[in-house]
């Protein structure tokens, strides 16, 4: 696997050939190039063409920026008593237990071929214009101010607020709008599911199994306090009593399944706010997709 990671670096020259035969034909490079964080490369083909690269990641900032820091900095090499600090992260939100990521994340010591691969592939994303994260600023605010993430642009409901926001500008996004929708249309039922339940006020069971979802549990349930793990460890065993307990947990009209149930119709309300359009009012991400695109055609007329 590790090798096929690896070979994605082969695609560098390909990006490059394609940015510039769309310049010959446009007579202009494209407004953006946007990537998925694994493909930082394209931050430097991207400038070398005259455009930009904006990274693209299906989780939330706080997730994103646990994992990437995790792979950079391997902060659990100096864990004591099985806690560690993650860089980047305030000291109110920063200490992480060993056990929480994945076996395989766990094994690696900057020596490893998937250390050395990965920093490689990862690093260059920050010297992206920003980060496209599936968010909603109001309920993430520790992830959207994380110091490693260059500039967010946080969207709730993506889908939805691609759809509002790129409707209604100019003909220069009508391209970006279609491949934004396209990546929707990928994820949608996967990688989305727990910000489109939350919307909905629905509260979530987890269980992490690999990636930032240890991370992304932490979150929802000491921030958020709208979620019951089966297991706060990825390589836990889960019998069936414990489904049956944090489903009755859950399924309560009182206790802790009553707060999270509240807590996750205050999050929903939230998270629909910030996709809502009308007369003078502007939610959060559709403000964030709209100084995303300004900020786009900022850069393209400064650099033309």
């Amino acid at each position: 696997m590790v090798t096929i990671f690896n070979s994605t670096l082969s695609l560098k020259e390909p990006l490059k050939k394609l940015i510039l035969e769309i310049n010959k034909k446009d007579g202009k490079p494209p407004l953006c190039v946007i990537s998925d964080t694994f493909m930082g490369f394209a931050s430097e083909v991207a400038k070398s063409c005259g455009t930009f690269n904006v990274s693209f990641t299906t989780a939330g900032a706080y997730g994103t920026a646990a994992y990437v820091s995790l792979w950079l900095n391997l902060p659990h090499l100096l864990a004591i008593d099985g806690v560690f600090k993650m860089p980047g992260f305030d000291d109110s939100c920063c200490f992480f237990s060993v056990n929480q990521p994945h076996p395989f994340m766990k094994s690696i010591n900057a020596n490893d071929s998937w250390s050395k691969v990965l920093k490689s592939l990862l690093s260059p994303s920050f010297d992206s214009l920003g980060f496209l994260c599936n968010s909603v600023e109001e309920i993430e605010p520790m992830g959207s101010k994380q110091s490693r993430i260059s500039q967010n642009f946080l969207f709730g409901s993506l889908d939805h607020c691609f759809h509002n926001v790129c409707s209604r500008k100019v003909k220069k996004i009508k391209s970006l709008n279609q491949e934004l929708e396209k990546i929707m249309d990928c994820h949608q039922k996967n990688a989305f599911l727990v910000l489109e339940s939350l919307s909905r006020g629905v509260p979530i069971i987890s269980w992490p199994l690999a990636g930032e979802q240890a991370f992304n549990l932490k979150m929802l349930m000491e921030e958020m306090e709208v979620c019951v793990g089966l297991t706060k460890e990825v390589d836990s065993v889960v019998a069936k009593e414990d489904v049956m307990k944090v489903v009755n947990i859950v399924l309560s009209k009182s206790g802790k399944g009553k707060e999270m149930k509240e807590k996750a119709n205050e999050i929903g309300m939230c998270i629909r706010g910030a996709v809502k359009e009308e007369s003078d009012y502007k939610g959060s991400s559709v403000k964030a997709l709209d100084d995303f695109i300004a900020t786009l055609l900022s850069r393209r007329n400064v650099s033309s």
